[in-house]
């Protein structure tokens, strides 16, 4: 099975749909085209979104998958060391 992306990835597409979505909006895409978004609108959006999409890309198995994924979950006896997927690693001993 493919790795699943790491969160910041996943994150940046997620906060991507939300902008769509925003955008979808006929007053919001006036507001962007005629650069009529304040500041003080983008600091309350910017979180919005964020904490939307960060929930989004760890719900469900996703945060156990990217912890195995990084090996953060090792276990002394060796338990699983086969779920690590560390990019760019080189195995040892032939594998």
């Amino acid at each position: 099975a493919p790795a699943p992306r790491p969160p910041p990835r996943q994150i940046k597409v997620y906060l991507g749909q939300l902008l769509d979505e925003w955008l979808d909006d006929d007053d919001n895409l006036e507001k962007w085209e005629s650069n009529k978004l304040t500041a003080s609108d983008r600091r309350i959006l910017l979180p919005h979104w964020f904490y939307k999409a960060s929930m989004k890309a760890l719900q469900g198995e996703a945060k156990r998958k990217y912890f195995e994924h990084a090996g953060a979950l090792l276990t002394a006896d060796g338990t699983d060391d086969d779920l690590i997927k560390l990019e760019g690693a080189r195995l040892q001993g032939g594998d």
